[in-house]
């Protein structure tokens, strides 16, 4: 009976060690919305990702939202969490494939993915983009992006 007892402290210890979380915690996230302009006027059909300028433990990957008939958005990080940490971000726009499909064979020519593309070809890109914005520690970040 010992050894049956010793086998259950053993569990329990091993259970109790593995329930604690791995990995740095996720930081504090504070709601993003805003609205993406170029040439003043709204970019639709297509989705806007926020990359960090800055080193950030506790998450990977961007912070997106799918862009409205309006070019308004709400972001949310990669696992579904709505909006982003407090920090300096790039911006970048994504034109998913059936829309710029659909745009390169409108209109009867012959198109390029970057003829398609209602903004200039550097903001396709984290690397390129040169659009910057910053999310700040409070509820008030709603941002105005003129490309």
């Amino acid at each position: 009976m010992l050894r049956f007892s010793q086998f259950i402290v053993l569990l329990l210890a091993v259970s109790i060690l593995g329930c604690g979380k791995s990995g740095p915690k996720m930081p504090k996230m504070y709601p993003v919305r805003g609205k993406v302009t170029y040439q003043g006027k709204p970019v639709t059909n297509c989705t806007i990702t926020l990359g960090s300028t800055e080193p950030n433990p506790g998450y990977e990957g961007g912070f997106s939202g799918k862009l409205s008939p309006t070019g308004e958005f709400q972001l949310a990080s990669s696992q579904g969490k709505a909006g982003a940490p407090a920090g300096k971000y790039k911006v970048m726009l994504v034109i998913p494939p059936d829309e710029a499909f659909k745009a390169m064979m409108g209109g009867g020519g012959k198109k390029t993915v970057d003829a398609a593309s209602p903004f200039p070809k550097e903001y396709q890109s984290l690397s390129s983009s040169k659009k910057e914005v910053v999310v700040t520690p409070d509820n008030n970040n709603n941002l105005l992006i003129e490309l």
